[in-house]
């Protein structure tokens, strides 16, 4: 085997590697959340707050861990700053409070969306898309 040969096999293994590992990355932010769900253009949530509120709505309870990784999953080299999370949550309550849906602190594990809330926000986020413009 010539050395070109050697590295072409090791660079389509190499390829090979980061094509499972970008089906596993896929699988696994599938779990962590519902990456369909539009939330309407009016709550003018940002991007790292719809992915705790897509978290929310896919979990029972969303840990303060399963959260961070939401968060962090795609930043690479990024120190962890639970600060982040905090605001997104204090910025996601100050949009969906005055519509009656309220996110519940669980000290010491995370945070939860009653059944109820949940259902509320998918209703909520069904009738912007019908009502929004072809």
């Amino acid at each position: 085997m010539t050395i070109l040969s050697a590295l072409q096999l090791d660079l389509k293994q190499k390829i090979d590697r980061i094509a499972e590992l970008e089906d596993e990355n896929a699988y696994l932010k599938a779990q962590l959340m519902d990456e369909s769900i539009v939330f309407p253009s009016s709550w003018k949530l940002r991007p790292l707050e719809q992915k705790v509120l897509r978290h929310l709505l896919k979990r029972s309870v969303a840990t303060t861990d399963s959260l961070m990784a939401v968060l962090y999953s795609d930043r690479g080299g990024d120190e962890p700053d639970d600060n982040v999370l905090k605001i997104c949550v204090y910025r996601i309550r100050r949009v969906l409070g005055p519509l009656g849906i309220k996110i519940q602190t669980m000290r010491g594990e995370g945070y939860r969306l009653e059944q109820d809330m949940k259902h509320r926000i998918q209703t909520l986020c069904e009738t912007d898309r019908k009502d929004a413009p072809a």
